[in-house]
């Protein structure tokens, strides 16, 4: 292991790139090929800054077009007013005057234009998918079964970015496991120790998320008999998750982007702002861009989250990451309810290869763990898998796929275990279903529950409606038939 050193750390687009600074001298960053650093990005200048490199390191801008700013790290900029280090710094986010050098500290944030930086102290050793023990359980699990070059790259970003305090935007389609991505940036960082909060911004109103985040005092509203601390009061030294950001009223999407500029927090029915030492990790299965243009989201609360975004690429696209990923969702299931382990057939596994897997990992979870349940042999072959419809008893008193359909003249559909926000699944309530039973009516029905959170990835809702039940006799069933409430999603 070498000795650590410092290095500057930009972040251009879904890479991140680590320059190893002198141990003293001048370095020059612009967009020009004769800069020492060289950051090919529109919004930086030919010649836009240089660090002076010393004991200690300033920065310096040359007059760029689109400016340069330094962050202080949160716990810098929450240091003591006569701390000579915070005296000597520019405002936060403030522009950087031409030719007039200032610190730039370590875990400092760098702005250039658009262009992300931070100054790190790195042992020069490198990284790939983290052993286990770095990660929360499943999150070190699932990242010892990642084969495809392209997911083990945002890994490598990830573990990159851990260390610092910037905001991370982690994109993609449900399901394809940006919690627990998010799950290995705050276990990898210094904050690994500190409370970790999911925050789901679609499941809460405008005026219970307001209060939930922020907290509220006593007499703010009819019912707040006490004074309360939010959520990110809360969490703070920690990592705030927060999912499906893009379904954030636009109400609280004001109040979070000041939460984000000034690490401050005022509680509803207060007008006293409270610091907090927080990092924000944001996930979105949407657009953001285009919600922009159509006033769904803050395009300033945009620029505010995506200071790194790391696209996760869906599962049909890592046809690599299938198998593994099956093989150890199966062993979990097994050992979890002291079944024994069977194989995966070639065939099957070729299936599984080929689906178009809509709920992306998640699906192939449920998928995984149905088959473990009802499969007929010491290895689950293509007929054990729930991947086109949604299975009936058969003659035998076996779990078979039917030619299940939705009751419309129009559509020729296979009910699928997952769908978009149209749900086709709620229409279930007019599906025709030809089987015939053979086991007990109590078993028919506890396998019918099984089948319908399989095909709904364990949305108790969804499966609800597709059996007509109530989502309170679904729940009554799964404990007359001792059936384990599902998990949270991944």
């Amino acid at each position: 292991m070498e000795e650590a050193q410092r290095e500057l750390v930009f972040y251009l687009g879904r890479a991140a790139h680590a320059y190893a600074l002198p141990h003293a001298g001048r370095v020059s960053v612009g967009r020009a090929p004769e800069n020492d650093i060289q950051v090919d990005d529109p919004s930086v200048s030919r010649h836009h800054l240089c660090l002076h490199v010393g004991a200690n390191v300033e920065v310096e801008d040359l007059g760029s077009a689109n400016g340069t700013y330094v962050v202080p790290s949160v716990q810098d900029a929450q240091a003591p007013a006569d701390d000579q280090t915070r005296r000597n710094k520019h405002v936060l986010g403030a522009r950087l005057s031409a030719q007039k050098p200032v610190p730039l500290n370590l875990k400092d944030s760098l702005r250039l234009g658009s262009v992300f930086a931070e100054l790190q102290l790195r042992e020069r050793v490198s990284r790939s998918i983290p052993p286990p023990g770095v990660l929360a359980p499943e999150a070190s699990a699932l990242a010892q079964h990642i084969l495809d070059p392209v997911m083990a790259e945002r890994y490598q970003l990830a573990l990159r970015i851990a260390g610092s305090n910037l905001t991370v935007l982690l994109t993609g389609e449900t399901g394809v496991g940006k919690e627990i991505l998010a799950e290995t940036i705050h276990t990898n960082s210094t904050r690994a120790k500190s409370p970790f909060l999911r925050l789901n911004c679609a499941a809460l109103s405008e005026s219970l998320l307001e209060s939930e985040l922020f907290g509220h005092e006593r007499g703010a509203f009819t019912g707040a008999l006490r004074s309360r601390h939010g959520l990110l009061e809360a969490t703070d030294g920690g990592t705030v998750f927060l999912d499906e950001i893009g379904e954030l009223p636009l109400g609280i999407q004001a109040k979070l982007l000041r939460v984000l500029e000034e690490r401050k927090v005022t509680r509803v029915g207060s007008s006293e702002p409270r610091p907090i030492d927080v990092r924000f990790v944001a996930a979105t299965n949407r657009d953001l861009r285009q919600d922009v243009i159509v006033g769904k989201f803050r395009k300033d609360l945009l620029f505010r989250i995506n200071a790194v975004t790391i696209q996760v690429p869906p599962l049909r696209e890592r046809i690599a990451d299938i198998a593994p990923l099956a093989n150890h969702f199966l062993k979990q299931f097994c050992s979890k309810n002291g079944l024994p382990v069977p194989t995966i057939g070639a065939p099957a596994l070729l299936r599984l290869q080929e689906h178009g897997w809509p709920g992306n990992v998640r699906e192939l979870k449920n998928v995984i763990e149905l088959a473990a349940f009802v499969r007929r042999g010491a290895s689950l072959s293509v007929d054990d898998f729930l991947l086109d419809g949604l299975p009936a008893v058969s003659n035998t008193g076996e779990l078979a796929i039917l030619n299940t359909r939705v009751a419309d003249p129009d559509t020729t559909d296979i009910i699928s275990p997952v769908r978009g926000p149209s749900e086709r699944a709620t229409t279930a309530r007019s599906l025709e279903i030809s089987r015939t039973v053979s086991l007990s009516p109590a078993e028919d029905e506890r396998q019918r529950v099984l089948a319908a959170l399989a095909s709904c990835g364990g949305n108790q809702t969804r499966a609800a409606k597709l059996l007509g039940f109530s989502r309170r006799t679904l729940v009554n069933r799964l404990r007359e038939y001792n059936l384990p409430r599902p998990k949270k999603p991944l």
